[in-house]
């Protein structure tokens, strides 16, 4: 991800992830918890290598929106 890229999504999620949270639902926790476990989930190919590890095959990712998102895909027959 680039680092204006990170920045901004940086800033959208700790700003404004939880207070929409609050404003919604009332409670701006469950909120804070996602910005920070998505904060720690492994980068993408840390994430490969432990599905791989896992047993699957032809493991992919492919990054959407500068890798603010991914999906992940494997074979295990």
């Amino acid at each position: 991800m680039s680092p204006v890229l990170m920045s901004l999504y940086r800033a959208f999620s700790d700003n404004l992830i939880p207070p929409m949270g609050r404003l919604v639902t009332g409670d701006a926790q469950p909120y804070q918890y996602l910005v920070e476990s998505i904060r720690k989930f492994p980068a993408p190919v840390a994430f490969s290598g432990m599905i791989g590890a896992a047993g699957f095959k032809r493991v992919t990712h492919t990054p959407y929106s500068g890798n603010i998102a991914a999906l992940f895909s494997a074979w295990k027959i």
